[in-house]
């Protein structure tokens, strides 16, 4: 456990000091079996309750430590208050050897912490109990105010479920001969992963897949398709015949969608690489279906994507543009009778419902006929779709 431990530490001091993302980190981490499994605990754990964590420390310090202290001590506090099934001595003498080897006068400072939260659970828990919301749930203040605005009676149900590990969910390849169907498989087997009998998918977003309404022979644009699913659930949908056109604004994302294909045995899939906010003439009353699942704040993910927690809810307004004008260019590509699937995964009704309104305010020929706001749960993502079909 202590190079899950040792590994764990070195990813958390990047993902503080460069941003970096937990998911992109532990891909690269040279572990496995119950090491990897350890340290991806330790690394989502410790992401998601840093606020919370931080605020444990400083009942026992008085200024904030020297950062690889601090992360260290981070860990330690989330081993001792979070993880059961870790012995507290385990944890410490890690934690004072990690610190002994980095910065030796702290160790003892280090063990000094760690052994008065061994001793002090009850009046830590008492304390968190007075502590702001937003430090109990571990956001930044201005992610808590918009989502307890929006929702001033789930607010706290809605930020509990981002501390709930997400099972495994799948789509499962009717274009092959599968033993698996749509759902959760907590027990899946990978290696039929590679064989392309199912990919994983999230159950919010195959229901949005679902109202594409997508079928066999039809003419289909993605216009933010990377990395590809919801074009390979629609293929699927399609029985494999018709045509997708995939497109992304970054070119070398591309190959991620051609090989997904390939392992799946999709052949109608085509890609192209172009900027969605910009409406193409030559796709004008051309397809049948259109997908615009454009980009957002996630804040429906945080419970996959831990980093979203702490950023500044200020930094999303930019978004609306860019979404409005993906909608906008991309309506134009429907052709009469044809449905749009607008979608994201947030919860943050300005990129969501807002968006749509507007949108259908000001093209009078398409209409709106169905929306869904998907909270988070215990086995759903926070997503949004809004159906819209193109009149006469």
């Amino acid at each position: 456990m202590d190079k899950a431990r040792s590994t764990a530490l070195k990813i958390l001091c990047r993902i503080t000091a460069s941003e970096a993302y937990s998911n992109i980190e532990l891909k690269n981490a040279d572990l496995s079996g119950p090491d990897r499994a350890f340290c991806t605990e330790l690394i989502k754990g410790v992401t998601e309750r840093r606020r919370t964590l931080d605020y444990i420390i400083r009942l026992f310090v008085s200024r904030t430590p020297d950062p690889v202290i601090n992360e260290i001590l981070r860990m330690g506090v989330y081993q001792i208050l979070y993880l059961d099934r870790v012995p507290d001595h385990a944890v410490c003498d890690w934690a004072v050897n990690e610190a002994r080897a980095c910065r030796r006068q702290s160790a003892g400072f280090v063990n000094a912490v760690l052994r008065s939260v061994c001793r002090e659970r009850e009046s830590i828990s008492h304390s968190l109990s007075d502590a702001p919301e937003a430090v109990i749930y571990s956001v930044s203040d201005s992610i808590f105010e918009l989502i307890k605005a929006q929702y001033p009676g789930e607010y706290k149900d809605i930020l509990q479920s981002f501390f709930v590990r997400r099972p495994l969910c799948i789509r499962a390849n009717t274009l092959k001969d599968t033993p698996y169907s749509d759902g959760v498989y907590p027990g899946a087997d990978m290696r039929d992963l590679e064989k392309g009998l199912f990919f994983v998918q999230g159950l919010s977003s195959q229901e949005a897949v679902r109202a594409l309404d997508a079928r066999p022979g039809m003419d289909v644009i993605d216009v933010c398709a990377c990395p590809g699913g919801k074009s390979f659930g629609a293929a699927i949908d399609m029985n494999n015949t018709g045509s997708i056109l995939a497109c992304d604004l970054h070119r070398n994302k591309l190959p991620l969608i051609e090989k997904g294909a390939k392992k799946l045995g999709i052949s109608i899939i085509g890609t192209a690489a172009r900027d969605s906010r910009i409406s193409d003439p030559s796709f004008a009353s051309r397809f049948d279906r259109v997908l615009c699942d454009v980009p957002c704040s996630g804040l429906g993910v945080i419970g996959t994507k831990p980093e979203i927690r702490y950023k500044d809810a200020g930094d999303f307004a930019g978004l609306k543009d860019t979404q409005s004008d993906i909608l906008g260019a991309s309506a134009g590509y429907l052709r009469v009778g044809g449905k749009m699937v607008y979608s994201t995964c947030t919860v943050n009704r300005a990129e969501n419902s807002e968006i749509v309104k507007a949108f259908l305010k000001s093209a009078p020929g398409y209409v709106l006929n169905t929306e869904k706001q998907i909270l988070p749960s215990g086995t759903h993502d926070g997503f949004y779709y809004a159906v819209i079909t193109r009149k006469e």
